[in-house]
C-alpha cells in the first residue's frame, strides 16, 4: 500500500513496482487465482444461459425484485419527509418570533423613555 501523499516523489512507487515484478509471492498468489477463476464451479456463460432460461420460462419473480420500484415519486425521495421537516421548522421560527415579538412589547411597555430637558 501506497500513501497518496507519497507520490510527490518517484522512489515509494518505484520500489513498490520493483517488490510486485520480483517477490514471488504476488506471481503465486496471482497463479494460484487465475487457475480459481478457471475452475470455479459454473462458468460465467453457463450462469448466464441458465437465468435467461428461468426467466423465459417463469417470468420475473416479484418476490426477488428492490422495493424501491414500487414506490411512488413522493416515497421514492422522501419528499413527504422533508416537508414535514420544513413545515417543523417553519412553525419553530414562526412561534419565536411571535413569542420574542411579545417579550419585546412587554418590556416597551413597562419601560418608558423620559425627555430631558
Amino acid at each position: 500500500m501506497i500513501e497518496k501523499e507519497s507520490l510527490a516523489h518517484e522512489e515509494p512507487l518505484e520500489a513498490a513496482l520493483r517488490k510486485i515484478i520480483h517477490d514471488d509471492s504476488y506471481r503465486q498468489n496471482a497463479m494460484k487465482l487465475a487457475q480459481m477463476i478457471a475452475d470455479r464451479p459454473f462458468p460465467m456463460k453457463d450462469n448466464l444461459r441458465c437465468s435467461m432460461e428461468f426467466l423465459a420460462k417463469y417470468g420475473p419473480l416479484d418476490c426477488l425484485s428492490h422495493q424501491g420500484a414500487k414506490f411512488s415519486f413522493v416515497e421514492y425521495y422522501l419528499i413527504d419527509v422533508f416537508a414535514f421537516l420544513a413545515l417543523g421548522i417553519v412553525l419553530l421560527v414562526a412561534i419565536t418570533i411571535c413569542a420574542s415579538w411579545k417579550i419585546l412589547g412587554v418590556v416597551l411597555k413597562h419601560v418608558s423613555i423620559r425627555k430631558v430637558k
